[in-house]
């Protein structure tokens, strides 16, 4: 019986490693990465975690100092992307 359950054990276990592997795919990628997904793809399983995270209350919350932080550096970025964009 324990020898039953152990095969199974292993079993779960390859079939895991063999999921999550860097293995490439058939196509030369590699599995994972986040940039080969679908735009919508990664929006809605990006939006899923957010939900989760708040429900589970672990989500960051930003204070103010950290939001007007924030704030600078996307302005200050999106005038150098118009910049750049420019010349």
């Amino acid at each position: 019986m324990n020898d039953n359950l152990n095969d199974t054990t292993q079993q779960a276990t390859n079939t895991t490693d063999a999921n999550t592997s860097d293995a490439p795919k058939k196509d030369g990628g590699r599995r994972g990465r986040f940039q080969d997904w679908d735009k919508e793809k990664l929006k809605e399983v990006s939006r899923r975690g957010g939900v989760e995270a708040h429900r589970r209350n672990t989500a960051h919350r930003f204070t103010s100092d950290e939001a007007k932080r924030a704030s600078l550096i996307a302005v200050a970025n999106r005038k150098a992307r118009k910049s750049n964009q420019a010349a």
